[in-house]
């Protein structure tokens, strides 16, 4: 049977700028106060769910026991698509709208570095099809990613809020004066400080907290052992 709430308002939060200025540490932030029945999180990074805390499914089974039991649905795609993220992320994408499809309650679809799972002249049609349909069966989208000139048009068109951290790229810059963003300002931000915009209501504000972006060590001072990933990788 097919829900569908067509009141539901569209929510789609993304934090757009140049890496290692905060913008993971920000979605995450956005995530902790969220409220939602389920959280569909699509993890090829595995830091997500690995910095919230968060249990992490390999399988298309763990998927479907974890949705079962409602809150963080995590996925690490390295197991059921190694060396194949876009493969991944269409099937995580495609099983989150025929859920939502038959399902009453929110959900809120994660990606972190999303530009990588799209190009400016390709757009996986199962994202397209949660950006243009996915409302009316309550799915909610938080994501980041890149300099704004690196996420497809048409899913620029479906974004309602963005937290702005530094751009160097003046394409990327470009869009956002487009949306009532000062590009100056927008360039002259420190690591950790933001622009949050309604793209609605052009409501705005400066967040964040500036902080310095540590060098490389130069030292030949031995590193330290890598971890092994000892969690069993199981549904």
């Amino acid at each position: 049977m097919t829900y569908r709430d067509f009141n539901w308002p569209a929510s789609r939060i993304f934090v757009l700028g140049c890496g290692g200025h905060g913008k993971t540490t920000q979605l995450l932030e956005l995530l902790k106060v969220e409220k939602a029945e389920w959280f569909f999180v699509f993890d090829h990074k595995h830091e997500i769910g690995r910095r919230l805390g968060k249990p992490y499914v390999y399988t298309l089974d763990g998927i479907i026991k974890s949705t079962a039991r409602g809150g963080w649905v995590v996925f690490d795609p390295s197991v059921m698509f190694p060396g194949r993220k876009d493969d991944a992320f269409a099937f995580f994408c495609d099983f989150v709208f025929q859920f939502a499809s038959t399902t009453k309650g929110r959900k809120v679809v994660v990606c972190d570095e999303i530009q990588q799972r799209m190009s400016k002249s390709f757009l996986p049609p199962e994202l397209k099809l949660i950006l243009d349909d996915g409302r009316q069966f309550q799915i909610d989208m938080r994501a980041a990613g890149q300099a704004s000139n690196s996420i497809h048009n048409e899913v620029r068109h479906q974004i309602t809020e963005v937290y702005a951290f530094r751009h160097s790229d003046r394409n990327g810059v470009a869009w956002l004066e487009d949306n009532g963003f000062d590009g100056a300002e927008v360039q002259s931000l420190k690591p950790g400080e933001y622009i949050w915009r309604d793209l609605a209501n052009g409501e705005s504000r400066r967040g964040g907290k500036a902080f310095r972006i540590k060098s490389a060590r130069t030292s030949n001072a031995r590193p330290a052992p890598a971890r092994r990933d000892v969690e069993k990788r199981g549904g």
